[in-house]
């Protein structure tokens, strides 16, 4: 009876030293995963904000009848966008809490709003005579 209860309490402790290990571990995974995908998505909303910038400032110097539409994918962690004179600026929430996200400011005055719902989007980018109109496409 000893022998058979020296074994169970041996298994025990093996098996509890392995979960000592492996719960680490995946603390370690959820805490990196969070983390790339906030890069991500933050990184997604920058490219998105330098390019409808780049777009503006190129619509304005080809003159008022120019316009461009832009197909972009809007993250999920977007919670508004905002579009001021000179820049576009993303709030989106993070694992750690919320972010703001500009592209460098542009030298022409942008106006406009843009829906903040998450999926594909077509910008349209349209020059006026002293501005850039930037709107969602229906």
């Amino acid at each position: 009876m000893a022998k058979r209860s020296q074994v169970a309490m041996e298994y025990m402790l093996v098996v509890g030293f392995a979960l000592l290990m492996i719960i680490p571990l995946f603390v370690i995974y959820g805490t990196q995963g969070m983390t790339a995908r906030d890069q991500v998505n933050e990184k997604q909303a920058y490219d998105i904000a330098r390019k409808i910038v780049d777009s503006a400032e190129t619509v304005y110097y080809l003159g008022k009848p120019s316009k461009t539409t832009l197909k972009v994918y809007i993250p999920d962690e977007v919670q508004n966008i905002t579009i001021s004179p000179q820049s576009v600026d993303f709030l989106m929430k993070t694992s750690i809490g919320m972010s703001d996200i500009s592209a460098e400011s542009s030298t022409v005055n942008l106006t406009g709003s843009l829906s903040a719902r998450p999926g594909i989007h077509y910008i349209e980018i349209t020059a006026d005579d002293y501005a850039v109109n930037i709107s969602t496409r229906s």
